[in-house]
């Protein structure tokens, strides 16, 4: 006769199926709103007197075609991808933080010291980040883009954060999360955010200040956007802490493809 699993294997199955597939309908749908966003936006002729004129221009024109220039080149649309992804990864890790924090804080007893305890752990958690983060943009950032190139730093960061979540998924412990989470951060802050940048060198000139424009805010706004409808659909099909750590895991491998694709659309620019 057939025995039913322990409840942590339910608990770890239901999380890695739940979480996969909610990212992928996120991704999917996300997607498909981005470009039907963009697309209206291009289109939408709004009217403005010009010397006394009625004057058609399309938002396409008056940003400067930067929607344009994302949507025709497969290396920009490849880096405003990666700039959702990377922005929905990081703030549902922050959540998963939040969420172990409060109930590590839960155990603590009177209000106070409730307080006190999220208070310090998050001071301290912010001045590490801080601390690792100045020291890796000292001494890490330039020779990493030096000796591996922007195409092989591309891996660093999803790399870190693919052991990150699968470590959290398998132990969610507090101190594990609070050690991943502050060497992802700081390297977020450093080495990504340097090599973020250097994404740009070999694109055109009209590129550099338009197409970054766009994927420096729309991008990332689009991202805070899907990441609260991944935690607030999480939440509502009763996603744990195995749960969003297993999603951040699926998402970091669609970030790792993402990375393959630009290397090898990088690789055509400057070879």
């Amino acid at each position: 006769m057939a025995t039913a699993p322990p409840p942590g294997i339910q608990d770890w199955v239901l999380g890695l199926v739940s979480g996969t597939v909610l990212g992928g309908v996120v991704l999917g749908v996300g997607g498909r709103v981005a470009m039907r966003g963009v697309a209206i936006l291009q289109e939408w002729p709004p009217t403005f007197s010009v010397g006394g004129s009625a004057t058609i221009v399309t938002l396409g024109a008056v940003a400067g075609g930067g929607f344009a220039l994302v949507l025709r080149d497969p290396y920009l649309r490849w880096i405003g991808v990666l700039t959702i992804l990377l922005n929905i990864v990081n703030s549902v890790g922050g959540f998963l933080l939040n969420q172990v924090v409060e109930n590590s804080a839960n155990t603590v007893g009177a209000i106070e010291a409730r307080q006190q305890f999220v208070t310090i752990f998050f001071s301290t958690f912010d001045a590490r980040v801080s601390l690792l983060g100045l020291l890796l943009q000292l001494f890490v950032a330039s020779r990493a883009l030096r000796y591996w190139g922007v195409r092989g730093s591309l891996f660093i960061l999803p790399v870190i954060a693919l052991m990150n979540y699968s470590i959290i998924a398998v132990a969610p412990v507090l101190a594990v999360i609070r050690l991943g989470k502050i060497l992802e951060n700081s390297t977020d802050y450093s080495i990504q955010n340097t090599l973020r940048h250097a994404l740009f060198l070999p694109t055109s000139r009209e590129a550099k200040y338009k197409a970054k424009s766009v994927i420096d805010t729309f991008c990332t706004r689009f991202g805070d956007v899907l990441q609260a409808a991944v935690v607030f659909g999480g939440t509502a099909i009763g996603l744990g802490v195995w749960g969003f750590a297993w999603l951040n895991v699926a998402l970091t491998l669609v970030w790792l493809a993402v990375a393959v694709q630009i290397t090898r659309e990088h690789r055509k620019k400057t070879v």
